[in-house]
């Protein structure tokens, strides 16, 4: 089981966790407004998954947006591909 704090991976060290634990692809809802109002660098991020050679996709979603439905079935669509890209089998974590 992969233990991270917080709803995602936030640094260096727990991205590492992610390469440990064999995972290839990252697919972010996040908006770049939404990770620099939490500090994260976006740049920064992607260049750490990069480096730890972890496929990593932000697909902005923002929850006040007109077209919400067609973006989430854009990001499904999207994570469709990931799996049959990489032939992975999926799990999902969410911490609450």
């Amino acid at each position: 089981m992969i233990n991270i704090k917080g709803p995602y991976p936030q640094n260096e060290e727990e991205i590492e966790i992610l390469r440990k634990n064999e995972v290839c692809a990252v697919l972010n809802l996040q908006t770049k407004a939404d990770m620099q109002a939490r500090g994260i660098n976006c740049e920064e991020l992607n260049n750490i998954y990069e480096q730890k050679n972890i496929f990593f996709k932000n697909y902005q979603i923002c929850d006040e947006t007109a077209d919400l439905a067609d973006k989430l079935l854009g990001a499904a669509h999207l994570l469709h591909e990931l799996v049959k890209k990489f032939e992975v089998k999926t799990s999902f974590y969410q911490n609450y």
